[in-house]
């Protein structure tokens, strides 16, 4: 494999967006700090490198993606970013309790939140309801972490698109996800989650229909899991659905109805209860069969 050759950019002072995105540096190229017009920088995928230094010195910084990098979140580093004083986009992971106190103290920097990684919060339980200051947060991705329930008395995360959680503890149910009218994409894979969203707290929340825009849903391993919905939902633009290793949930919230653009695939038959006998002639040729002794669910819907 050839070495990555890092670049000197000494001699591109007029440089204004730059992407290094899902490449193998392992630190920022040479003169970065001196391009005082850089607006865009992408390192989204850098997982060799583990520090930005002094990327204060962009002074017109106004989108930087760090997703996926090597780069913790800590009180050091958001210290940086709240010398920017253009950034309005920021992709960012947070791993220390540090810097999750740092960056709630400062509002302008949780506005510019558009894509937030948590991960390790288990000693300090991590508290959801502090998401709902980020008002432009489209994209979160909780790991290895102990979750405190979210305030649920007013509406937050309305710009929320997709949603994932691997291997989380302590929230039992994502009712909170109803204040999520844009939600396409969940995710939810070892944890220990027993309800999507719950019928007693919804039914203090009267007129929001879930799940209205939901492309993707996937439960992986998720044996505690009983239910996603209580009852039929429409799923007008679903098209792929996932549920392995969920030997508690017997039924899926549709009926003969429900997602209406549907291909196909051979499939055996399931031990999942039905809302009717048309709904399972619906689905049921679509369904894989068992595996092992967990359930596989999978639809492929385009």
């Amino acid at each position: 494999m050839q070495k990555l050759v890092v670049l000197d950019l000494y001699e591109l002072a007029s440089l204004k967006y730059l992407d290094v995105s899902l490449t193998g540096i392992g630190h920022l190229p040479v003169g970065l700090q001196k391009l005082k017009n850089l607006y865009y920088l992408n390192l989204n995928g850098t997982q060799k490198l583990h520090s930005v230094g002094k990327i204060s010195k962009l002074l017109s910084l106004k989108i930087l993606r760090l997703i996926g990098s090597n780069v913790d979140g800590d009180a050091s580093l958001i210290k940086e970013l709240q010398l920017l004083e253009h950034l309005q986009v920021l992709d960012i992971m947070i791993s220390t309790e540090s810097g999750l106190e740092q960056l709630l103290g400062d509002q302008r920097l949780m506005n510019s939140i558009n894509s937030l990684n948590i991960n390790g919060f288990q000693q300090k339980p991590f508290d959801m309801s502090v998401l709902g200051s980020m008002k432009n947060l489209r994209q979160l991705r909780v790991v290895d972490s102990h979750l405190l329930k979210i305030n649920q008395t007013s509406p937050l995360l309305s710009n929320l698109s997709k949603v994932r959680i691997l291997k989380c503890s302590g929230m039992k149910d994502l009712t909170w996800l109803l204040f999520s009218p844009n939600l396409v994409y969940l995710n939810v894979t070892f944890s220990e989650v027993e309800e999507i969203i719950n019928e007693e707290k919804a039914a203090n929340l009267t007129g929001i229909t879930p799940f209205e825009k939901l492309e993707e849903l996937i439960f992986s391993t998720v044996p505690t899991l009983k239910s996603i919905y209580w009852k039929p939902l429409p799923s007008p633009l679903l098209r792929r659905l996932i549920i392995a290793a969920c030997p508690n949930l017997k039924k899926l919230p549709f009926n003969a109805t429900s997602v209406p653009h549907i291909m196909q695939p051979p499939g055996q038959e399931t031990d999942l209860e039905w809302e009717d006998e048309d709904t399972k002639n619906r689905f049921s040729p679509l369904l894989t069969s068992a595996l092992g002794k967990f359930k596989l669910v999978k639809l492929d819907l385009d």
